[in-house]
C-alpha cells in the first residue's frame, strides 16, 4: 500500500476513533496504565471463551481487547504521561495478552476431539 494512502488512513482512525475514545477514559480518570491492565484482562478472558468452545464470542472479545490497546498510547500522550515503564508494561501484557489467546486455542483444540487420535 502506498505509504501516503497509509498515512492519511492513520490520520482518519486518528482523528475520528482513537483521540475521541482516549479523551473519553481520560474523563472518566483511567490512567494509560489501568487501560493497558484492562486490555490484559479482557484478552484473558477471551483466550477462557476460546478455550471453551465460543470461538467467535472468544475473537470478538479479544478485538474489544486490542482496542483498549491502541487507546492507551492515545491516553498516555494526551495526559503527558509518556514513560519508558508504560511501554514495557503494555508491550509486555500486549504478548501476554496473544499468548493466553494461542493458549485457548490450543486448548480448544486439544479437547474439540479427543478419541480422533
Amino acid at each position: 500500500m502506498d505509504q501516503r494512502i497509509r498515512e492519511a488512513i492513520r490520520s482518519i482512525l486518528s482523528r475520528f476513533f482513537v483521540d475521541p475514545g482516549a479523551k473519553f477514559l481520560h474523563f472518566l480518570g483511567f490512567s494509560p496504565n489501568h487501560v493497558t491492565f484492562l486490555g490484559l484482562i479482557v484478552s484473558i478472558v477471551a483466550a477462557v471463551l476460546v478455550s471453551y468452545g465460543y470461538l467467535m464470542v472468544g475473537g470478538v472479545v479479544f478485538l474489544v481487547g486490542s482496542m483498549l490497546d491502541v487507546f492507551d498510547g492515545a491516553l498516555s500522550r494526551l495526559s503527558g504521561r509518556v514513560t519508558d515503564m508504560g511501554a514495557l508494561l503494555d508491550s509486555v501484557s500486549d504478548r501476554i495478552g496473544e499468548a493466553g489467546l494461542f493458549l485457548g486455542l490450543s486448548i480448544y483444540a486439544v479437547n474439540v476431539d479427543p478419541g480422533s487420535r
